[in-house]
C-alpha cells in the first residue's frame, strides 16, 4: 500500500446561505480519505449537514486513525495508523470544541483505539447519531440526516 501520510484535522465553515451558527463541533470518524484537503467528499459534506443541524457554525474533522487511506479495511496496512500528532490534535480540539460526536462507524476492527480516544477525552460528553450493533457510534450520510435534528442523538460517554 502507497503510504499517504496523515491528516489530524480538517475545518469548515458551515455558515453560509442566511444561516448563522455558533459555536464549533468537534466530530471524530474513523480515518482521513485519501481526497485532497479543499474537497467535500459525500462523507464531509454529511459532516457539514450535522453540524449545520446542530446550530454550529463551524466544524473540525478528526479521526481515532489520522492515516489517509483509501480503504478502511487497509487501514492496519499502514505503518503508523494512529499518527504521531493525533491524541495531541483530538485533545486539542476537544478542550476546544462545544459539542463532540463520535463518528467513527464499526467498518473495521478497532483494536481498542476507540477506548483509548474515549479514555483521552473522557472529562467531555461525547455524543452519536445512532450505534450499530457492535455498539460503536454510527456514522451518518447525507441522505439520513432528516432522522437526526439538533443532536436529538445518544450520548455515549
Amino acid at each position: 500500500m502507497k503510504n499517504l501520510g496523515h491528516r489530524y484535522e480538517l475545518h469548515r465553515r458551515v455558515e453560509g446561505d442566511g444561516y448563522q451558527g455558533s459555536g464549533t463541533m468537534l466530530l471524530i470518524g474513523l480515518a482521513p480519505d485519501t481526497a485532497p484537503d479543499e474537497y467535500n467528499s459525500p462523507d464531509i459534506r454529511a459532516a457539514m449537514a450535522l453540524a449545520r443541524a446542530a446550530g454550529c457554525a463551524d466544524l473540525v474533522m478528526c479521526n481515532l486513525f489520522a492515516a489517509r487511506i483509501f480503504k478502511p479495511r487497509l487501514l492496519w496496512e499502514h505503518p503508523d495508523p494512529v499518527g504521531p500528532k493525533n491524541d495531541t490534535t483530538l485533545a486539542r480540539w476537544a478542550d476546544e470544541a462545544d459539542t463532540i460526536v463520535a463518528w467513527w462507524g464499526d467498518e473495521v476492527d478497532l483494536r481498542g483505539r476507540d477506548d483509548e480516544v474515549l479514555s483521552l477525552l473522557s472529562w467531555r460528553d461525547v455524543w452519536a447519531t445512532g450505534v450499530s450493533e457492535s455498539l460503536q457510534p454510527r456514522s451518518v450520510l447525507a441522505g439520513e440526516l432528516a432522522v437526526f435534528q439538533a443532536l436529538e442523538g445518544e450520548r455515549l460517554w
